[in-house]
């Protein structure tokens, strides 16, 4: 599957552009599009090896990323501090799940482990495999962002009857993520 799930030459159509001048343009807007889905929701569009975190192994463990095809390995520091990996088989994950849950083989318990944030590492593969895997209503929002990115170029609108307005997705949506905290 290609790193762009919507097409350039499906995106140019939906903004019924037909010269290649702005293809550059267009193809940051469906980069900028995509990236802002997989931030504002649990898709992961494009299939790569992800790893999320856990505080510690004591019940079930959802995962945040969805799809999630395999479970690759899942590690973590015990109570004395030493990295341990557990071994392929010993946990069970219901991959079918929105979130995807992992759980001990049926019949056992997690081994005891540190308590401390990001104590627990869990690797695996996340994505959709083709681009037709995608629902439906997440590609028509992928075309409704990089037409709201490719027409509004600037974060603010100045209309003939009105003062600047923001236009909404802009700037302060797209850097929210890195904003600083004022403590």
């Amino acid at each position: 599957m290609n790193d762009l799930v919507l097409p350039l030459d499906a995106a140019k159509l939906h903004l019924r552009v037909d010269s290649t001048d702005e293809d550059d343009l267009i193809t940051d807007a469906i980069r900028t599009a995509q990236a802002w889905i997989e931030e504002n929701t649990i898709l992961v569009l494009t299939t790569r090896e992800m790893t999320e975190t856990a505080n510690h192994l004591g019940g079930p463990i959802d995962l945040r990323a969805w799809p999630v095809s395999n479970i690759t390995k899942i590690t973590y520091f015990d109570r004395s501090g030493a990295p341990q990996e557990l071994a392929t088989g010993s946990w069970w994950a219901n991959l079918s799940r929105r979130p995807v849950r992992l759980s001990p083989s049926f019949g056992t318990r997690w081994p005891a482990s540190a308590v401390a944030p990001g104590s627990v590492a869990i690797t695996f593969t996340a994505g959709f495999d083709t681009d037709d895997e995608i629902p439906a209503t997440v590609m028509h929002a992928i075309k409704l962002l990089v037409s709201h990115f490719y027409t509004n170029r600037t974060p603010v609108a100045v209309g003939a009857r009105a003062a600047a307005v923001e236009v909404p997705l802009t700037i302060a949506d797209l850097v929210r993520k890195w904003r600083r905290k004022v403590i």
